[in-house]
């Protein structure tokens, strides 16, 4: 199975039931918050070590993507759970797949 159809059946696993992409979602704001806290914390305690400032900024940037990737899913799957038409640009933007010219999903 390719990695678009992998994708998709997924995500229809969380079509089917969308309070566990919320709680899935809800439990990774938590984890990626908790590990930034952790972060910030050890950085302020160790203002002259500039490798815990970089290690923060790389885990903020880290938990920004995660949860803008796990937002992208709950708007997919909200919107297919409530038959909303989305067009294939939107959900190729929420996916994080494109076609090219052969009409081939790729990353």
């Amino acid at each position: 199975m390719d990695d678009y159809k992998k994708r998709i059946h997924y995500l229809n696993q969380y079509i089917e039931n969308p309070p566990q992409l919320i709680k899935d979602f809800t439990e990774l704001a938590a984890l990626t918050t908790a590990d930034l806290d952790k972060c910030v914390d050890i950085s302020n305690s160790n203002l002259g070590d500039q490798s815990w400032q970089r290690l923060a900024v790389r885990t903020a940037f880290s938990a920004i993507d995660s949860v803008c990737y796990k937002l992208k899913e709950l708007v997919y799957c909200t919107a297919k759970h409530i038959n909303l038409h989305l067009s294939e640009r939107d959900e190729d933007l929420l996916l994080e797949f494109k076609k090219d010219k052969q009409g081939v999903y790729r990353k």
